[in-house]
């Protein structure tokens, strides 16, 4: 406390460059008249003499100045670095004479950064990481909502009215959750986790294929042609990898469907699916209080998604006027992006993690550093 006393007190008395370099100028501009007077000129004539060899003085003080505080900056440099060497040599020479507490240290810090890193990798991935489909911004899932605010999965009817009048979509489309099938055709008969989609649902996310394509108009009626859109795991697992698509029948809950597509790794909405099969080969007739589907929705590039949730509030409102609480018992519709409906109420677990984490940390650094 008294050295860091004293070097303030040292900052405070010492004169500014400005004025330092000043008076080196004065004494060096003095030596020079004096040396002109030994040399027989009087002293009026010796300091006009001694200033006109000189030159601007003002130039001269300033690039004087400029000199002196670079070699300042330089000095604390050095004396920085020359404080930090000493006090690493310390440090070191502590932790040498006792290795206890450097294990113990090193110990502390390792678990503080690696769980610090470890929750951050985890909420980079969730949370920052956009989601693998193009402009995914603009994808977003549709909920009916009860009379008690509750969100609930979609009816058919409700969601065919949905989709001839609501004009905030670019695509909106039906998918199941996925569930548990056995598929025959293969290598050899395997158990994979399959799903439901209605028209748009590949339009709406676009993914990238890395054989064949997605659905055609005649394999999305009602008895139209089987055919199904496999993942590329399941594609190698599976079915070896074949190239050969249009030799591959699979037999799917006791019908046969052409394997038509195998999308790029890293899809699989929803998540784990293995197989797409179209629900529109069959006739739906549940009827608005058969909350069965999920629906998944690409705005419009001029559509925001508040102009789209006021939208759907308005059209829930009407159908639900129009039908009657006893067939309809949506009251509301709600729109969430995408993003936030996969990452879900994970979003404050995580944060709280991550924070959880990062006190750890910094208690940990203080009691190594009061040690």
């Amino acid at each position: 406390m008294a050295s860091r006393f004293q070097r303030r007190l040292q900052r405070l008395l010492r004169p500014s460059v400005a004025q330092d370099v000043e008076s080196e100028l004065d004494f060096h501009l003095e030596m020079r008249a004096l040396e002109l007077e030994d040399q027989g000129l009087d002293s009026n004539a010796a300091r006009h003499e001694a200033q006109r060899q000189f030159g601007d003085r003002p130039t001269v003080e300033r690039s004087c100045r400029r000199i002196v505080r670079h070699h300042l900056r330089n000095r604390r440099r050095i004396d920085v670095m020359d404080r930090l060497r000493s006090d690493l040599r310390l440090a070191v020479r502590r932790l040498a004479r006792e290795p206890l507490f450097t294990l113990a240290a090193l110990a502390t810090l390792a678990v503080g950064i690696g769980a610090n890193t470890a929750t951050f990798s985890l909420l980079h991935g969730i949370l920052l990481e956009p989601l693998p489909f193009p402009e995914p911004d603009r994808l977003v899932m549709v909920w009916e909502v009860d009379d008690r605010g509750r969100s609930m999965r979609v009816s058919n009817p409700n969601f065919e009215d949905w989709k001839q009048q609501a004009s905030a979509f670019e695509h909106l489309a039906v998918v199941s959750a996925p569930g548990e099938t056995t598929v025959i055709g293969g290598t050899e008969p395997v158990r994979a986790l399959q799903s439901w989609v209605g028209k748009g649902f590949f339009e709406a996310l676009k993914p990238s294929l890395r054989q064949g394509r997605t659905f055609l108009p005649e394999e999305q009626v009602v008895n139209g042609v089987p055919a199904v859109v496999v993942s590329s795991a399941f594609w190698l697992r599976a079915l070896g990898g074949n190239e050969d698509l249009a030799s591959l029948r699979l037999r799917i809950t006791g019908v046969d469907h052409h394997v038509v597509g195998v999308v790029a790794p890293g899809f699989e909405f929803p998540e784990g699916t293995e197989l797409w099969i179209s629900k529109d080969l069959e006739a739906d007739e549940s009827g608005r209080n058969a909350h069965n589907w999920r629906v998944l929705g690409r705005l419009r590039p001029e559509v925001e998604l508040a102009a789209a949730a006021a939208e759907m509030t308005v059209l829930a409102d009407q159908l639900y006027r129009i039908h009657g609480s006893s067939t309809n018992d949506a009251v509301d519709a709600a729109v969430v992006g995408l993003q936030d409906e996969v990452v879900g109420e994970s979003r404050q677990l995580l944060q709280l993690l991550l924070g959880a984490a990062g006190l750890g940390l910094l208690i940990a650094c203080a009691n190594l550093g009061g040690t």
